[in-house]
């Protein structure tokens, strides 16, 4: 049977609609399933995101106050806002119907502000007395540490230290400095009084110069802090230390030695890597001068050394911190093995430690 044209046209036309339809139906199923994997990968990307901060800030703030790190994070693209409360970092993401929320929670209390305008960008997490904070940082002072050694003199006794301020940001800050510093025997100020206050433009540094002035006869380990804020909310330290050691030689350095030099080991309470060391080598004619500081004031700090032949003769040994938290120790290595010393301090709650080496006289 023959079918009119008009009829064949119009079957034709029904099954192209069906063929139509069905590809349109499998179009949007695997649509919606991509726009489900889609958004699947931002909530994990974001789920990790949140966990990386928060994992440094719980290993931080076990390292105790002042204890600080960087961390690069990634957030999302389609991430809409992170914010910091509480013990909580919590990101938001944009997904098809709404919005969705990564969380973690940390052991501590957090504060600070994350910005996610950069998907790529480093943030700053440090252990303070309050919490951790947590947030870009552009404000960045270097070394942490600012120290000035002398030895005991029946004459008043100067020195001068430095560090450096930077604007690591891509905008300009507003900078202020506060020095805190008690001791009256040892006495610091900053050289410049325009340092209190100053810009930096993107990128910008500035040296800070400290003068130390030291009463004669001083003898003992001192300790301040200068706090840096900048108008963007940043905010950074650096630990002041000066320490005045008894004129005193090895029994085995010569008249006029080295032996008489100083030469000092100092360390911090926490253990993120910033240890100073102001001399790592040592003549076995030359003494340990040994300098804590951040302690609980008047604490019980005992100091152990081992070496090559296992622990040094004398120690360990039971100190106490003096009322601004510093101790100090002195070793003489006369006849002591060439090799690596290993040096510990530890209270009740804190135990750090650091590494020097004694080396014979060429």
């Amino acid at each position: 049977m023959i079918r009119p044209r008009g009829q064949t046209a119009t079957e034709l036309l029904v099954v192209l609609a069906i063929a139509m339809a069905v590809l349109s139906f499998f179009l949007l199923t695997g649509q919606q399933r991509l726009s489900g994997a889609q958004a699947s990968l931002q909530a994990s990307q974001a789920q990790a995101a949140a966990d990386e901060i928060v994992k440094a800030a719980d290993s931080v703030w076990l390292e105790g106050t002042g204890s600080k790190r960087t961390i690069r994070v990634t957030f999302p693209d389609q991430a809409t806002g992170a914010t910091v409360s509480g013990n909580t970092i919590v990101i938001s993401v944009a997904v098809p119907g709404g919005v969705t929320d990564a969380v973690s929670n940390a052991k501590e209390t957090l504060y600070g502000s994350i910005s996610i305008v950069q998907k790529q960008q480093t943030l700053s997490i440090q252990a303070t007395d309050t919490g951790v904070r947590i947030g870009t940082q552009a404000l960045d002072a270097s070394p942490k540490i600012v120290s000035a050694e002398v030895l005991a003199s029946n004459l008043s006794q100067s020195a001068h230290k430095a560090f450096n301020v930077t604007n690591t940001g891509p905008s300009d800050l507003d900078v202020s400095l506060n020095l805190s510093w008690n001791p009256t025997d040892v006495v610091v100020v900053m050289a410049d009084p325009a340092d209190a206050s100053f810009s930096l433009t993107a990128g910008q540094s500035r040296a800070i110069f400290m003068n130390y002035s030291f009463t004669a006869g001083v003898l003992g380990s001192f300790s301040g802090i200068v706090t840096l804020n900048a108008s963007n909310g940043d905010a950074d330290e650096v630990d002041v230390l000066a320490n005045s050691y008894p004129i005193a030689c090895a029994p085995a350095a010569p008249a006029g030695g080295t032996g008489c030099g100083v030469s000092t080991v100092s360390i911090k309470t926490y253990n993120d890597s910033s240890f100073t060391t102001e001399k790592e080598i040592f003549t076995p004619s030359e003494p340990v001068n040994i300098t804590g500081f951040g302690w609980n004031p008047d604490s019980a700090v005992t100091v152990n050394i081992t070496g090559p032949g296992g622990i040094v003769s004398g120690y360990p040994k039971d100190l106490t911190a003096n009322g601004t938290g510093g101790v100090s120790d002195q070793w003489f290595p006369a006849g002591a093995q060439s090799g690596t010393y290993y040096l510990y301090l530890n209270d009740s709650q804190t135990s750090v430690s650091s590494n020097f080496t004694v080396s014979s006289c060429g």
